[in-house]
């Protein structure tokens, strides 16, 4: 599983063109940072940790939302055996535990695979 690409890949789908992605506040007021981290991921990354360790400014922080997004996909990857699937695990992200299932994803799937097509482009040279 390589992480970074998925955080970029994350990153280029959710905050995308934004000057500053940390900052980047959408969905009405109800996604937040580079990652459109909503409070109900949060909770749930809590949940699945056992503690009450992220709250909803975490997702202005790279290094925090990066830790979220690592806790939340690392649960429920696993549980749903996308793992490693960086497009599967995109459509999560966009759709919850069972997005990669959604029809409603299914273009956001369609993005990630010409974002990662630009990815790896870049980082082969």
């Amino acid at each position: 599983m390589n992480w970074l690409i998925f955080f970029q890949l994350l990153a280029a789908l959710e905050s995308g063109g934004e000057s500053d992605p940390d900052a980047a506040i959408g969905d009405g007021g109800l996604a937040h940072g580079r990652y459109q981290i909503r409070q109900e991921f949060i909770n749930e990354c809590n949940r699945i940790i056992g503690e009450d360790r992220y709250v909803l400014a975490d997702a202005h922080d790279e290094v925090r939302s990066n830790a979220m997004v690592v806790c939340w996909h690392s649960y429920w990857s696993r549980a749903k055996g996308t793992r490693g699937d960086l497009v599967a695990m995109a459509r999560q992200h966009n759709g919850g535990p069972n997005g990669h299932r959604k029809l409603a994803t299914q273009e956001y799937g369609r993005r990630a695979v010409r974002l990662l097509r630009t990815i790896n482009t870049k980082g082969a040279k």
